[in-house]
């Protein structure tokens, strides 16, 4: 059945217009913070805590993870690890190797 509103042309570009400006990370972003939220306000309902304090992995968790830090602390994590590689792996590449030139004496 037909609507009783009835849309017109201009309408009709003036709707597509906008959904042409929302990329789908936009709309996938929306969805799964509409989820996030929804299950959130379920979770709150069912389950009850007696603790409601922040522990130190929930808090660490959220350092983490957020859109903000976690990018910066992974780029740091990966290039510490790098930097072990590239600089600092030679001295335990030469201790490692006396050690194994010990063992075969």
């Amino acid at each position: 059945m037909v609507s009783q509103s009835v849309l017109n042309h201009s309408t009709l570009k003036a709707i597509l217009a906008e959904v042409k400006e929302v990329s789908n990370e936009d709309i996938r972003d929306e969805i799964v913070s509409d989820i996030y939220a929804k299950s959130k306000s379920l979770c709150k309902k069912v389950v009850s805590q007696q603790n409601t304090a922040l522990y130190r992995s929930d808090k660490l968790d959220e350092i983490f993870t957020s859109r903000i830090w976690g990018f910066p602390i992974m780029l740091l994590m990966l290039g510490t690890i790098f930097l072990y590689y590239d600089c600092w792996s030679k001295y335990s590449i030469r201790y490692a190797s006396k050690l194994i030139w010990l063992s075969r004496e």
